[in-house]
């Protein structure tokens, strides 16, 4: 029997202990709009899984437990490139991990994603019954009991992480001396990153780790007494403003006329440990951080190719035919700078097109997103999902971003480090140092490929 719902009536819990005691063999398919996670059952145990969220990845995983590094990932990448052979297998014929280690990584791997599901506040999930593909299975099987018990517990011990690290923007800072070599080596890695200026984000980042792995190993520290966590600091910044119009001779100057330069101070502030007030409001339980969204680069900063772009033009996406949503009335005019919580599903698809059409991929991929969580199972609106990324991948390809290019960076990287970019924009262009073509560095980055392409 197949079943389908959503996470707010039968929470993942239920819907796991079913699947367990009626023995159930298939996939279960759970998806909360931005990342889609597989389980794939037999009788009543997982015997695998799989998700769409890079940090998920099991190259990036060993990276974050400190078993290999990224040139240890890029080299093994592309060998899996040419051999088609699985990461796993490569790493071991590289004497990158053992057999032993392997085994208890991808169980730890699997372990750690169905945890992550247990934070969600929404998903829609379906279950296909006697579904397994035909795939290549590292044998996993895992007692759902188990999992269920400590999914109830992460759920716990998220809410109080957040008291104490509300958001990922928070800095941690060094109380006393953080060496200790009875640490395992990511979290060993995770401290080493604690310099008094990066943000809980750029460590996750740095570290190709999960929020919640970051933010415990962090929370574990802070009741140690070793770390302590503080607002990010903020700048003062001497903003030109442009002097106004001379008045006429007969006007009277204007007592509101701005002055020449506008300031933005703000100090920095420490949270206390633990916390009882906080500037931004903690997130509601359950949930994961924010991801920073930073500025892009400002004009003239960021990645240049060898060789010029061809300059080809680009136009509005065309749709799969039979790729049709729901019929509704559309609002008149532009879509493009609309509230995407007030545009229904076809609208989105709309919005993004136009922004598509305008070079505004960042903003376009905004659209996408917001009517992928609307609808994730809706197949044909899936379908017009997919084909506006790939416009854009292929706008972006037409450009000259090929991935065989080798980018370099337009400033240098002096001028770099004093600029406001995210913890995920700081990670790639840390990334282009004259040796990595763009497919590299997109295999390294935890972020999903077609933000990296964009940025």
């Amino acid at each position: 029997m197949s079943i389908a719902g959503n996470l707010k009536t039968m929470d993942l819990a239920e819907l796991l202990q079913w699947l367990s005691q009626s023995q159930k063999t298939g996939t279960l398919v759970i998806d909360n709009g931005k990342v889609e996670k597989r389980l794939f059952l037999k009788e009543g145990r997982i015997v695998s899984s799989a998700s769409t969220d890079p940090k998920e990845y099991l190259g990036h995983f060993l990276v974050s437990q400190g078993f290999i590094d990224e040139e240890q990932l890029d080299r093994a990448v592309k060998r899996q490139s040419t051999q088609k052979m699985l990461l796993g297998k490569i790493l071991l014929s590289d004497g990158a991990i053992t057999e032993d280690d392997l085994q208890r990584l991808l169980q730890l791997k699997a372990e750690e994603g169905i945890y992550d599901i247990f934070t969600w506040d929404n998903g829609d999930f379906r279950f296909l019954q006697d579904e397994l593909k035909d795939r290549t299975f590292v044998p996993l099987s895992l007692d759902l009991t188990g999992i269920l018990m400590e999914g109830a517990r992460r759920v716990d011990e998220w809410k109080r992480i957040r008291e104490i690290i509300p958001d990922m923007a928070a800095v941690p800072v060094a109380v006393t001396d953080l060496d200790d070599p009875n640490l395992n080596p990511g979290v060993q890695r995770i401290l080493t990153l604690i310099d008094d200026d990066s943000s809980v984000e750029e460590i996750q980042e740095a570290t190709h780790s999960t929020a919640f792995f970051v933010c415990s190993v962090l929370f574990d520290q802070v009741n140690k007494g070793r770390v302590k966590v503080v607002r990010p600091r903020i700048v003062r910044i001497e903003v030109p403003v442009a002097a106004p119009a001379p008045a006429p001779p007969a006007a009277q100057p204007s007592p509101q006329t701005p002055p020449p330069h506008q300031s933005m101070p703000q100090p920095t502030q420490a949270w206390g440990q633990p916390p009882t007030h906080y500037g931004p409001p903690p997130q509601q339980p359950g949930s994961y951080p924010p991801y920073g969204g930073g500025q892009y680069p400002p004009s003239g900063v960021g990645m240049s190719v060898a060789s010029p772009p061809p300059g080809n033009s680009y136009g509005t996406p065309a749709y799969p035919q039979g790729a049709a949503v729901a019929p509704l009335s559309m609002p008149a005019g532009s879509l493009k700078d609309a509230d995407p919580n007030q545009l229904e599903p076809a609208a989105l698809i709309v919005a993004a097109s136009e922004n598509i059409a305008e070079r505004e991929f960042e903003r376009a991929m905004r659209y996408l997103r917001a009517a992928k969580s609307v609808k994730p199972n809706d197949s044909e609106l899936m379908n017009r999902v997919r084909s506006a990324e790939q416009q854009i991948r292929n706008a972006i390809e037409q450009s000259g971003l090929t991935s065989e290019k080798i980018p370099k960076l337009a400033v240098s990287m002096d001028k770099l480090t004093t600029l406001n970019v995210s913890a995920q924009e700081g990670f790639i262009l840390t990334r282009i140092d004259g040796s990595y073509n763009l497919k590299s560095i997109l295999k390294i980055s935890s972020m999903p490929e077609i933000d990296a392409l964009i940025l």
